[in-house]
C-alpha cells in the first residue's frame, strides 16, 4: 500500500489552525488553566521549504571509504573515489638485491551490514593509482578535494566485480613494477615521497560500495627473494594505520535532471 507521508503531515497541521479559526479560545487553550483563557485566534500558519546548495564536509579518516558510482533519476550522477597512505606494518624488512615477485593489494568490506548503495548486480569495474603527492596526516581533508594531476596517469592495477559477490574482500594482483618501486624506495629515507599512498577510482558501475579503512584485508603484501640466495618469498605488509590519512572525495553530476539548473542561483536558495 502506497503511504503519503508529506500530505498526512500537511493534513495534520491544517486541521488544527482550521479549528483555531472558528474556536476563540484556540489552540492550546486546553492546556491553560480556565482562569487564564484569553480570545486566542490562528489565523494563518505559514510554512516555506527551500533546499540549500550543497557545502564541502569534512570526509579525511573516516571508518568507511566509498567507491564507485550510482545514477539518480533526479539527482543525477554520483561518483565517490577515496586515496589513503599505506605504512609497514609487518615490521618486515627489505635487504639490497631484493626483487619483487608478486604483490597483492586487497580492500575489505563488512558483508554482515549493508554495505553498498545502488544495483547489486552491476559490475563495478576500480582502477588504482600511485599517488605522487603525499597526503598530511594531520590535515583535514573534504569531499571535494582536487586529487587531479596528484597521482600517475597508468594505474598500476584494476579488477571488475559485483558487489552481490563480494566475500569480505576484493582483490587486485599488482603490476610487478610497482612492487620493485616499493623495494627500491623502501631501502632509502625517502619511501613517503615516492609511495605516497594509493588512489582508487571506480570507473564503471551502478552503485557505491562501503569499505573499511582499517581491517585485516584492507592492505598490500610485497613478496620478494634475492636471486640465487632465496628458495622461498619473504612478504612484508602495508596497511592503512590509525596515525595514516585517508580522503574520501565525492562529485555529483546533476545534468538532465530536475535539479540541473537549481545550483545556479546566487541566493544560495535552489528553490522555494
Amino acid at each position: 500500500m502506497k503511504t503519503y507521508p508529506v500530505v498526512a503531515i500537511a493534513m495534520a497541521a491544517l486541521i488544527p489552525t482550521v479549528m483555531g479559526c472558528n474556536n476563540e479560545e484556540g489552540m492550546g487553550s486546553e492546556l491553560l488553566p480556565a482562569s487564564d483563557h484569553a480570545n486566542i485566534v490562528v489565523d494563518t500558519i505559514e510554512v516555506k521549504a527551500y533546499t540549500e546548495l550543497e557545502k564541502p564536509v569534512k570526509s579525511s579518516n573516516t571508518t568507511y571509504m566509498l567507491l564507485g558510482m550510482m545514477q539518480d533519476p533526479v539527482f543525477g550522477v554520483t561518483e565517490t573515489s577515496f586515496a589513503c597512505k599505506f605504512s609497514n606494518s609487518s615490521y618486515g624488512k627489505y635487504e639490497e638485491g631484493d626483487v619483487c615477485d608478486s604483490l597483492v593489494l586487497t580492500v575489505g568490506v563488512d558483508t554482515t551490514s549493508t554495505f553498498f548503495y545502488g544495483d547489486s548486480n552491476s559490475d563495478i569495474t576500480v582502477d588504482v593509482y600511485r599517488l605522487t603527492e603525499p597526503i598530511v596526516d594531520t590535515v583535514d581533508y573534504y569531499n571535494n578535494y582536487d586529487i587531479n594531476g596528484k597521482y600517475d596517469a597508468t594505474p598500476i592495477a584494476s579488477t571488475t566485480f559485483k558487489p552481490n559477490d563480494i566475500d569480505t574482500m576484493i582483490t587486485f594482483k599488482v603490476n610487478k613494477d610497482f612492487g620493485d618501486l616499493v623495494i627500491q624506495n623502501s631501502l632509502a629515507t625517502t619511501f613517503d615521497q615516492n609511495i605516497c599512498g594509493l588512489y582508487f577510482k571506480a570507473t564503471t558501475g551502478n552503485s557505491i560500495v562501503k569499505f573499511f579503512r582499517s581491517s585485516k584485508y584492507t592492505q598490500y603484501v610485497v613478496y620478494h627473494h634475492v636471486p640465487d640466495v632465496d628458495t622461498v618469498s619473504s612478504s612484508v605488509t602495508y596497511s592503512v594505520q590509525t596515525t595514516d590519512c585517508s580522503i574520501n572525495m565525492s562529485s555529483h553530476d546533476y545534468n538532465n535532471t530536475d535539479l540541473a539548473n537549481v545550483s545556479a542561483k546566487a541566493s544560495g536558495k535552489q528553490d522555494e
